[in-house]
């Protein structure tokens, strides 16, 4: 039987990620996405409904994130969806959870001219309501590698495959 568990998303992080150690060397990061998606009501309202993300990331990535990832943060994660059960208050309990498979930072940039966060280029968007996820999503696309972190480019990390 054929079988896939895939899931690509594009949001902000909620907040400053979580990294505890199982081991020494073996870093776990845990945070929160906020995905938004944006249509028009039958009465031309423009609706908006915002859908939070429990991400779980490890080793290599989990050090990246550690490292990169801040609150705010605009990021493509690519990954797939875990169930885990747990106890509280004698209730059994599921968790939903998004094993991060891979990571893309997309650049930040200032609000203001006196910010040291790299300016926008003028190809972006006039305005943050127009970096729809099909915009980022296309300028995803049109990446073939990802450059320089320090270049403000966007940056992929993914895993190191074992030999």
């Amino acid at each position: 039987m054929v079988s896939l568990n895939r899931v690509e998303l594009i949001g902000n992080v909620g907040a400053t990620p979580e990294i505890r150690y199982s081991h020494p060397d073996k870093p776990i990061a845990r945070f929160s996405l906020a995905t938004t998606s944006a249509w028009t009501d039958a009465a031309g309202t423009r609706q908006e409904q915002t859908t939070w993300h429990h991400l779980v990331a490890f080793g290599t990535l989990a050090k990246t994130i550690e490292s990169y990832v801040t609150k705010g943060r605009l990021l493509y994660v690519d990954g797939r969806i875990n169930v885990s059960t747990y106890e509280k208050g004698g209730e059994s309990r599921k968790r939903f959870e998004i094993v991060v498979r891979e990571l893309k930072l997309f650049p930040q940039f200032a609000k203001s001219a006196s910010s040291e966060v790299e300016q926008a280029p003028s190809s972006l968007p006039d305005s943050d309501s127009d970096l729809t996820p099909e915009y980022l999503a296309e300028q995803l696309e049109n990446e073939s590698k990802a450059s320089d972190f320090q270049t403000g480019s966007s940056m992929k990390v993914s895993p190191r495959k074992k030999r």
